[in-house]
């Protein structure tokens, strides 16, 4: 399982074990962290910008349409006090992608985050929902959206 994508200069890959944070033990069976970039860092928070792509497989009995309404569901149970503030139709690359956006506080910090779902048919015929989670500190939000929204159309997953 790989993954590309096209980013600004001022993003970088993030290293495989930063990867253990966000998968931690008693991830759904199935999931795996593709990869992920870090963009630039908020300093009054020390907390950088970031874009993670996960893969999950879906099982056989599964309909598309409730894995993506169920990823959605399961970002307001999993994250504490998150206030989703759409779920639509993305209208761009990735190709049927939905769009989520929401704000959270992590400690003290306020974040604002985007995720686009989508479900990816490997060769073969397994399918995964992917997601590509942006986060960011609500402050540090407006200078890194643009970014945000030209990198995610040209990640490109291979399984």
């Amino acid at each position: 399982m790989t993954f590309s994508y096209q980013a600004p200069d001022r993003w970088s890959p993030l290293p495989e074990e930063a990867f253990a944070a966000i998968t931690p033990t008693g991830t759904q069976a199935g999931t795996r962290v593709l990869g992920g970039l870090a963009g630039p860092l908020d300093p009054t928070h020390s907390f950088a910008a970031t874009i993670m792509i996960v893969a999950t497989t879906i099982p056989d009995d599964q309909d598309d349409a409730v894995v993506l309404a169920d990823s959605a569901r399961l970002i307001r149970q999993d994250i504490g006090g998150f206030i989703m503030l759409e779920d639509m139709a993305w209208p761009a690359t990735p190709s049927g992608a939905f769009l989520r956006t929401g704000i959270y506080i992590e400690g003290t910090v306020p974040i604002t985050m985007c995720q686009w779902a989508w479900i990816h048919r490997a060769q073969g015929g397994q399918r995964h929902l992917i997601t590509a989670t942006a986060t960011a500190t609500t402050d540090q939000f407006p200078f890194v959206a643009d970014d945000i929204v030209t990198i995610v159309p040209t990640i490109e997953v291979a399984l």
